[in-house]
């Protein structure tokens, strides 16, 4: 009878113990392996071969989501808190959608911000996006910290920046 106890323990603690989760430096934790053709039509960015150095927020978005230009709007009011963090808004609507989004919020205005189209779908594969906005936060290591799905509360994704 009193082993029953220590049996629900152990397989509690092996059951704990045996969760795949991401150790630092894990292929899991990394940038995502992404090649985005940028708004501007010429050029592309492989976001996997960002130089470590400075957090970076990746903003998977749709131009056309209220939610996803609240969030974009609350960055932009926040912007001299970002000037230091590289921000990539991603997006699988067509370039010139993209590229009417960029105009109406000046994008181009910030060195910080980059925006382009995943034309694989392959940020969307990856991390099973149900909702957007879908934001993750990056250390200076380019170590995923944080995921936010769904809009997020500026002062909450200022605080993951911070503890970066």
């Amino acid at each position: 009878m009193r082993q029953i106890p220590i049996l629900l323990v152990l397989i509690t603690l092996l059951a704990c113990h045996t969760g795949a989760r991401p150790g630092k430096g894990s292929k899991e934790k990394q940038l995502p392996d992404i090649i985005l053709k940028l708004n501007n039509g010429n050029d592309s960015l492989s976001v996997a071969h960002l130089a470590p150095g400075r957090s970076t927020v990746l903003f998977y978005i749709s131009p056309d989501c209220e939610y996803c230009q609240d969030e974009i709007k609350r960055v932009l009011k926040n912007i001299d808190f970002f000037k230091d963090v590289r921000i990539i808004l991603i997006t699988a609507a067509p370039l010139n959608e993209l590229n009417a989004f960029c105009a109406s919020y000046h994008i181009d205005r910030y060195q910080n911000i980059s925006a382009g189209f995943d034309f694989k779908y392959a940020f969307q594969s990856k991390y099973k996006v149900k909702t957007i906005p879908y934001a993750l936060v990056f250390d200076d290591r380019n170590e995923l910290t944080l995921t936010f799905p769904g809009e997020t509360d500026i002062e909450l994704l200022k605080a993951a920046i911070l503890t970066n």
